[in-house]
């Protein structure tokens, strides 16, 4: 991608990649100002507390929710050898069963943006 030609996504993924960069998959709508949402978050801190405890780091400054999902070097290599993508891809199937239980705690928070808009 652009300058980093002999990158791929695997390396970025696996953060071995030259350029430090990474792979994201960002949901991303401004319907209301970043101040709103900060006041959202912040009224709403027991919500915001427990998505941390699910694993997602939470910047309040910005207002950003991530859940960063790190792939294994190791786990990869293996996988493509043997054609069994399993282990490798358990971070992204805990990653994805993690966002289904915290859906209450995103309805929460899309309430109250509801409420505002």
């Amino acid at each position: 991608e652009g300058d980093n030609e002999g990158e791929s996504w695997v390396a970025q993924v696996t953060g071995k990649a030259p350029s430090g960069t990474w792979i994201e998959l960002c949901f991303y709508q401004e319907p209301i100002k970043t101040t709103v949402w900060r006041k959202i978050m912040l009224e709403h801190s027991e919500v915001i507390q427990e998505l941390r405890t699910m694993g997602f780091v939470i910047e309040m400054r910005d207002g950003w929710i991530d859940y960063p999902v790190r792939l294994d070097p190791d786990a990869l290599a293996r996988a493509f050898d043997a054609n069994d993508f399993s282990e490798a891809s358990a971070p992204l199937e805990l990653a994805i069963d993690t966002a289904e239980k915290a859906k209450p705690l995103f309805d929460t928070l899309v309430a109250a943006i509801r409420e505002r808009i």
